[in-house]
């Protein structure tokens, strides 16, 4: 699979990049940026080391500015013990615009024209100043073979901005992927889920990634513009909740099913997502923050059902929630509720001993440290 990224590698560095060795995996959001290095065991893979530092804000586009970003990678390369390995990010928030298409299979010297034209139906926006890239992750046969392709796009100043952001900061910037390509890489391609059928949302600060894939088989991204910043979780995380009616506790609805218990179950080695949230719950006060959450919902089970009409009914086994939304344990028992389906929080398992820190917000860091492991 070839990474998304802003610059083509010379002949002499592709050499470089057989995919058969760890990278630091480094993912940026607004106000945080999250590194992950994994090590592989004989039991799979290893987080040997991970941190979350405070990072700069961001425009609704995604944009950061430079010397800022750069300042803030500074820390992140001091507090993770950078040592001089290759790294590989993604563009933060809505800085790429993402399309799942699919294409008949052509010979490889056709295929850029034709993604060109695909892109310029379904990316709404004129494409001369952009860098366009795109991955195939598999194949289908309906009346004809097809080729299911993610197509990316992204201002050109933006991924260079980035770029330099990094040489400044002394990091080498291996490549920029995609935080669906990441989630897909962790939770199915690694074997972090046990689930067959795996719907992964991925609530970051301004921006929620759904990616649906099967097996090892990555079958639908869609990203909404909505994150936890919105939904006022990130208000309730600070301590803030009295400033923040929006999003209040959450208590069991009497009488609903028998008021069926939250359930905890957590995996402290890693093999399973850690905790699985069950049972019907009341939203009691304030209504903005459940509004959101109900529309957020919403938009997860459109991406079901628009996948599902054109698969033979597809349903996930279990939903896996993940980035910093998911600090905010009440927010798997919402999505259990509204989706009627097994929600779990993810957690990256294996964290070098002494640290207790399991933070499902590490889930596209720790996707990206894979891009150089031949999975």
């Amino acid at each position: 699979m070839k990474p998304f990224t802003g610059v083509k590698l010379p002949t002499g560095l592709q050499r470089l990049f057989r995919r058969d060795r760890p990278f630091l995996g480094l993912s940026i959001d607004a106000g945080e940026i999250r590194a992950a290095r994994l090590v592989h065991t004989a039991d799979g893979f290893r987080v040997e080391a991970a941190t979350t530092v405070s990072g700069p804000e961001m425009d609704t586009g995604g944009i950061v500015a430079e010397a800022a970003l750069s300042d803030a990678l500074r820390e992140v390369a001091s507090a993770v013990g950078y040592d001089g390995e290759w790294v590989v990010s993604a563009l933060p928030g809505m800085a790429v615009i993402e399309r799942m298409i699919k294409i008949p299979v052509m010979p490889n010297g056709e295929l850029p024209g034709a993604i060109r034209f695909e892109a310029e139906q379904h990316i709404p926006v004129p494409l001369d100043d952009m860098i366009l890239r795109h991955v195939v992750v598999g194949e289908e046969q309906n009346h004809e073979r097809l080729w299911r392709t993610v197509v990316a796009a992204c201002r050109r100043d933006t991924v260079l901005s980035f770029h330099r952001a990094f040489a400044l900061a002394g990091l080498t910037l291996a490549a920029i992927d995609l935080p669906a390509l990441a989630l897909w890489r962790y939770f199915c391609a690694a074997r972090a889920s046990g689930a067959q059928r795996l719907a992964i949302v991925n609530v970051d600060t301004i921006v929620t990634q759904c990616v649906l894939a099967e097996g090892d088989h990555l079958l639908f991204s869609r990203a909404s513009p909505v994150g936890s910043r919105s939904l006022g979780i990130d208000a309730v995380l600070a301590g803030e909740g009295d400033q923040a009616p929006e999003m209040p506790a959450l208590a069991l609805a009497e009488g609903a099913g028998g008021g069926a218990p939250m359930t905890g179950v957590v995996s402290g080695d890693g093999s399973r997502p850690g905790v699985l949230v069950t049972g019907p719950f009341a939203w009691h006060g304030g209504s903005g923050g459940r509004v959101m959450i109900d529309q957020l919902a919403g938009e997860i089970r459109r991406s079901l059902e628009f996948f599902s009409s054109g698969h033979g009914q597809w349903v996930p086994e279990q939903v896996v929630l993940s980035g910093p939304g998911a600090r905010w344990p009440e927010l798997a028992g919402l999505f259990a509720d509204e989706l009627g389906l097994e929600v779990s929080v993810a957690v990256p398992g294996g964290i070098r001993p002494g640290d207790d820190t399991m933070d499902p917000a590490l889930a596209v860091a720790c996707g990206l440290a894979l891009w150089g492991v031949k999975l």
